[in-house]
């Protein structure tokens, strides 16, 4: 687990960072959808309950990835897992012994553009499927 305020993507070719976000709150667990497949989305979990979820398909100069914010748990939250047969459904493990179940819904424009014809990202939204506390 990376713990830090920090989410930051390292390219490993070129041993640069590429991208770099703050989230406000300490990292606990980070995810991409799937290994096999280029960049679609990033998940980050935290210390204060919440969980990002990043659009990494197109990068904007100015402010980065789009990204969706969703308080989760009433504790901190450890861990995300995807689904493997559908990278759109993940997991999210909170501290207190809850796990809450979550699909990731697509915009129906994943880019728009700027006033000076930049494209940019747009974000979509969480639901949450599940919701059960074990202990």
């Amino acid at each position: 687990a990376v713990v830090s305020t920090q989410s930051t993507g390292f390219d490993l070719r070129s041993m640069s960072v590429r991208w770099e976000t703050n989230i406000k709150n300490g990292v606990c667990g980070l995810q991409f959808d799937r290994k096999d497949i280029l960049m679609n989305k990033l998940v980050a979990t935290t210390l204060e309950g919440k969980f990002h979820t990043f659009d990494v398909r197109v990068e904007y100069p100015i402010c980065g990835y789009p990204s969706v914010v969703e308080k989760a748990h009433k504790s901190t939250i450890w861990g995300v897992r995807h689904l493997p047969q559908n990278r759109d459904v993940y997991m999210t493990l909170g501290g207190n012994g809850s796990l809450c179940l979550w699909k990731y819904n697509y915009p129906k424009e994943r880019t728009k553009q700027d006033g000076d014809g930049v494209e940019y990202g747009i974000a979509g939204t969480v639901e949450q499927i599940q919701n059960v506390i074990l202990g």
